[in-house]
């Protein structure tokens, strides 16, 4: 089970970083909102939404989740349940928060679904996942079921949502969504689109945790993390 606790904090500061900043995006959606986070993990961020983001009620959600959390955070409702069949009725939340899920599960789809259905109308679903690594194939982290090109993701967040904003995380520079064939050629692309960020001033996009929007930046550079800000209408 892959799973983001605190103590990442000072073992892999990004990894921790990246995860914390995107529930700090989150919480400008959550005040005096009905919250759900699936995926909750040790509910941490779930504890952000409801005290930074002042959500009127959050809901936490994780399939494997620990019975010493309800201690922990008593101002929380706990639920251990799947996310690809939730136990809530429809049109539950004002605000759905999924950070790094879909990969994890073998039909996405049907998960986005799940969302869509719980959620109220107007109401707000965030979905981030970790764009397809370029250079492989498949995914290289053994928790991965699939994961997404930037055009696979967006494709499959229009088929539930017809409005959405696209924003992402740790940009890089990307010139096209398949595998070049050898090690040299994939160099000669990193130092063209090094090049053409300097040209184009756009450098202060690249390696940041923060939560940008995607059409901030030059076509060429593109987020290691991909998050879809979706509205159900």
């Amino acid at each position: 089970m892959e799973r983001i606790t605190p103590d990442l904090a000072d073992t892999k500061p990004h990894t921790w970083l990246h995860h914390v900043k995107r529930y700090e995006f989150a919480c400008r959606y959550c005040h005096d909102k009905v919250v759900l986070d699936v995926g909750c993990g040790e509910a941490y961020g779930s504890e952000m939404l409801r005290t930074e983001g002042q959500a009127r009620l959050v809901v936490a959600l994780d399939i494997n989740l620990d019975p010493g959390l309800a201690k922990k955070y008593p101002r929380l409702m706990l639920f251990q349940g799947d996310a690809l069949n939730f136990p809530f009725k429809d049109e539950s939340f004002d605000i759905v928060t999924a950070f790094e899920v879909i990969e994890h599960l073998n039909d996405p789809q049907k998960a986005l679904g799940e969302i869509r259905r719980i959620l109220k109308r107007g109401g707000i679903a965030l979905i981030s996942t970790p764009r397809r690594d370029l250079w492989h194939r498949t995914p290289t982290n053994p928790y991965h079921k699939f994961e997404f090109s930037f055009t696979e993701f967006k494709t499959c967040i229009t088929s539930y949502f017809s409005v959405f904003r696209l924003f992402g995380q740790y940009f890089d520079y990307v010139f096209v969504e398949m595998v070049p064939p050898g090690l040299g050629l994939r160099r000669l692309l990193r130092y063209v689109g090094s090049f053409l960020a300097k040209l184009n001033r756009s450098e202060h996009l690249l390696h940041r945790y923060d939560v940008m929007p995607i059409e901030g930046a030059p076509r060429y550079i593109v987020p290691k993390y991909m998050i879809a800000v979706c509205r159900k209408i």
